[in-house]
């Protein structure tokens, strides 16, 4: 995995941190594909620990801007579950991203994401399409 330089002071970042050892809030932007303190930060920072940024404060960052369908916070396990779905599409937009796929200058299909209250059995994470 790769590690990142922190922003603010001494020490190194990992892809998932949302804050630096000294506790300063830090977002991913993954265009620059670095670490930056404090953007705008995803509206979904503190439902799910998104660490992207967002284009302003208060709106989703281009992953979670992705998910046609969020979970039922009522379903037990839905939103660890989520968690889990959504920082496994971040890690996966990012890389493809190194060869600038669904990325703002990509001219081709978007992916979508849809996140299943009651998914089926060959689907335990929800679903991902592109379009």
């Amino acid at each position: 995995m790769r590690v990142f330089s922190n922003p603010v002071g001494s020490g190194t970042l990992w892809f998932d941190n949302l804050a630096t050892a000294e506790g300063t809030p830090v977002a991913y932007d993954p265009q620059a594909r670095e670490f930056v303190p404090m953007p705008p930060f995803c509206a979904n920072r503190e439902i799910i620990g998104c660490n992207w940024i967002a284009p302003k404060q208060g709106a989703f960052c281009r992953s979670c801007a992705m998910t046609e369908l969020a979970p039922d916070p009522a379903i037990p396990n839905a939103i660890p579950n989520w968690a889990q779905t959504e920082a496994a599409k971040r890690w996966a937009l990012d890389n493809l991203g190194r060869w600038h796929w669904f990325r703002p200058e990509d001219p081709g299909a978007h992916l979508c994401s849809t996140c299943l209250p009651r998914v089926p059995p060959q689907y335990p994470w929800g679903m991902f399409r592109v379009r």
